[in-house]
């Protein structure tokens, strides 16, 4: 594990900060960066302010990343759970599990449907 740790090309110290990165604090980062474009907009002169071409290039790619990560995020939450789920009921009672299973499956791909437009 110490070799690991203190190797030189840093696998240990990219995994460690890997796993403190969040969905939430990669979106509020998002959100920070439209804050800080729109802030600069909206200190320019009166009859200025309004997006650039390439703001409005920025603005729209940080908003449809925001939205990406959230819906697969509550997709993989959702199966996750389910998954859960129908292992606890299988070592409890398989009939229950498979009677489940199948709903969990169609409420899944209602979900995707939904997720994804």
């Amino acid at each position: 594990m110490s070799n690991w740790v203190n190797d030189d090309n840093q696998a240990w110290k990219r995994t460690k900060s890997a796993k403190s990165i969040t969905k939430d604090k990669v979106i509020a980062s998002w959100y920070r960066q439209l804050d800080e474009l729109n802030k600069s907009i909206a200190n320019r002169e009166v009859d200025k302010r309004y997006p650039t071409p390439a703001e409005t290039d920025q603005m729209v790619k940080i908003a449809a990343s925001i939205d990406k990560l959230e819906r697969s995020y509550n997709f993989a939450m959702y199966h996750q759970a389910i998954d859960e789920l129908t292992d606890f009921l299988t070592m409890r009672d398989q009939q229950a599990a498979a009677i489940v299973s199948k709903y969990a499956l169609d409420f899944l791909k209602a979900k995707s449907r939904k997720l994804n437009g």
